[in-house]
């Protein structure tokens, strides 16, 4: 477990570093910093699934959320991603708690998740896409 947290610690100081560096940043499309935190998004909701499917009313609340960033062919921009990461990550990471599955893959869920959650913080606080 310390290392999952060293390497999500990594993670987070590398995000930082490229946000604070002096090296120009390009325009992202919403649409590619959907690509990155739309995989351990559909991990965490199959593991849902499988493991647990009594869990599927209070996915269902959220699921509108994340279909509007992560659904094929949907019309991502800031704002979405902004709402996935600030209302539903949040429950997926409260779901993920609860899972009766072994520790080492609810940390693999949880990193997962961070790692969405800091994309998406990165993109929204630059404006990257707009």
């Amino acid at each position: 477990m310390t290392k999952s947290i060293t390497i999500a610690a990594l993670f987070a100081l590398a995000l930082s570093a490229c946000s604070s560096s002096q090296v120009a940043k390009l325009p992202v499309p919403p649409a590619q910093i959907a690509a990155q935190m739309c995989p351990p998004i559909a991990a965490a909701n199959q593991a849902f699934a499988v493991v647990d499917p009594t869990l599927a009313p209070k996915i269902a609340q959220i699921q509108p959320v994340i279909d509007a960033v992560c659904k094929p062919g949907a019309a991502v921009d800031l704002t979405s991603i902004d709402t996935l990461n600030k209302t539903a990550i949040p429950v997926l990471m409260d779901v993920v708690s609860s899972l009766a599955i072994p520790p080492a893959q609810q940390e693999e869920l949880r990193l997962g998740l961070i790692a969405a959650q800091l994309v998406a913080a990165e993109a929204t606080a630059a404006g990257i896409g707009k």
